[in-house]
This record gives structure tokens, sequence and C-alpha cells, in this order.
């Protein structure tokens, strides 16, 4: 009797335990699609900055409106990838018979 709860306490610390650690795995992708997305914007703003006032050239030499959509584009797409991942994931998990964690 004593053996079987503790079967079930392990069986729900293990079931805590995958959850959370697919929830890590979720947020480390996260933060490194944001952190992508902010170096290419920080070395963006370099170069443009080095057009500027060390080459001399007028601004929007690399900076450009196609650019600047195609960042927020990647973002975007990112960003579906991971909402669609995660609709996906709780649809197989109810079409299995599990509960959702």
């Amino acid at each position: 009797m004593n053996n079987q709860k503790e079967q079930i306490q392990q069986a729900k610390a293990e079931r805590k335990i995958a959850k959370y650690s697919s929830d890590y795995d979720m947020s480390v992708v996260i933060k490194c699609v944001f952190g992508i997305f902010g170096g290419f914007i920080f070395f963006l703003c370099v170069l443009e900055g080095i057009a500027v006032f060390v080459l001399k050239k007028e601004p929007g030499v690399y900076i450009t409106p196609g650019l600047i959509l195609a960042l927020f584009a990647y973002i975007a797409g990112w960003a579906s990838a991971i909402v669609t991942y995660f609709f996906m994931k709780k649809a197989q998990e109810k079409q299995n018979g599990k509960e959702p964690q």
C-alpha cells in the first residue's frame, strides 16, 4: 500500500518535471528568437551609424523600409510557428485522451 502511494507521487512529480521542462524549452526558443532579432537591430544601427557619421553618407543606407519589414516578418514567422506548435501539442494530447498539462 505504501509502495503504491510512492509510485503515484513519483508519477505526479515526473509529470510536473516533464511539463516544466517542455515549457522551459519553449522559453529558450522564444528568448533566442528575440535575442537574434535584437542583435539584428543593434548591428543594423551600428552599420547605419558608421555609414552616416564616418563615411558621410545620407541616412537610410542600410535601414530601408524593406529591411525593417523583413526583420518584423522574421519575428512574425517565429511567433506563428510557436503558437501553431502550442495548439498542435494541445490537440494531440486531447486526441490521445490525455489531459492537457
